[in-house]
């Protein structure tokens, strides 16, 4: 059985088909769009951002209005576009297309012609929305929308849409049983997530001294004197302790954990007109017995480290 089985069959929940029976509102593909009589302003952006793009009505009419029409995303061409103005004005949490002012729409479309460029976080959502809803209900545009969102990331490094996208492609990769995309992504995940730890179990991937020390608030370990002070010296103790416990530089994970473990919802998508937002994910750091053995070898090497005399310290 290989790694993304275990995840699907163990935290895989509804939204399996939710997405594509009641909530699928495109007519067809965006990238068969184009008209002669298109706007200019929609016209001159770029076409791997426009097909990327709902719109509602016009020649790139792409989402029936009369199926989903809290998409935050969508276009509406018969609104009014304003004047560009800089800087960008700031946007409201939860923000959509249709609330935006005039002027505020033509901020945000013209970003749409650059949108590697720097700008008030909320233009960022408003698109990013929309690719959301292209990664569950667009299976022609997916992986289109997933390369986009790893570009944006790349551009934009606001705390709640990094969150936030991490966990759409995690989702995604498991909902569209593409354990090649999350393997190529995850294993450039820096953080030890949920879903990276529920890939390392399931690959038997173990934890390293530098994760073990990452982890240690995680698992009640509070007292970081030694690791702030000696990181050195804490770091090579705890590979010293492993070797002696597991015969190896490493924290043993394996794929038993994600059955064993306690579930808690891990991914969760910005876009709020989506039904079922949350997926579970196998909560691995609240295992007993990992969360205890990781808290243990924490202490004993603060120990070790506590009965070195102060001048022998690295």
């Amino acid at each position: 059985m290989g790694l993304l089985d275990f995840i699907r069959g163990y935290f895989y929940k509804s939204l399996q088909t939710t997405h594509r029976k009641a909530e699928r509102a495109f007519v067809s593909s965006p990238a068969n769009l184009r008209s002669d009589n298109c706007c200019t302003i929609y016209d001159s952006i770029p076409e791997d951002v426009l097909e990327l793009l709902l719109f509602v009505n016009g020649a790139y009419q792409n989402y029936d209005y009369g199926m989903i029409t809290l998409e935050p995303s969508l276009i509406n061409i018969d609104l009014p576009v304003g004047c560009l103005v800089t800087p960008a004005p700031p946007l409201d949490y939860f923000p959509s297309y249709a609330k935006l002012s005039p002027d505020e729409r033509a901020v945000y479309l013209d970003w749409l012609h650059h949108v590697d460029s720097p700008i008030d976080i909320g233009y960022v959502f408003i698109f990013y929305y929309g690719l959301e809803r292209i990664l569950l209900d667009y299976d022609n545009l997916y992986e289109k929308a997933l390369t986009m969102i790893l570009r944006l990331r790349k551009h934009h490094s606001n705390s709640s849409f990094l969150a936030y996208s991490h966990d759409a492609i995690t989702a995604t990769c498991i909902v569209r049983n593409r354990i090649d995309l999350f393997q190529d992504y995850i294993e450039t995940d820096k953080s030890l997530s949920m879903a990276k730890l529920t890939y390392m179990a399931g690959k038997s991937i173990g934890l390293t001294p530098q994760d073990i020390i990452q982890l240690a608030s995680f698992v009640g370990f509070k007292n970081k004197r030694y690791i702030n002070n000696h990181p050195v010296q804490f770091e090579s103790t705890l590979r010293t302790l492993l070797r002696k416990y597991y015969k190896r530089d490493e924290f043993p994970l394996s794929p038993r954990l994600i059955k064993e473990s306690p579930r808690k919802d891990g991914c969760l998508f910005a876009n709020y007109s989506l039904r079922n937002r949350s997926l579970e994910l196998p909560d691995i750091l609240q295992h007993p017995k990992i969360q205890q053995s990781l808290h243990n070898i924490l202490v004993e090497a603060h120990e070790v480290i506590k009965q070195i005399p102060l001048k022998q310290r690295l």
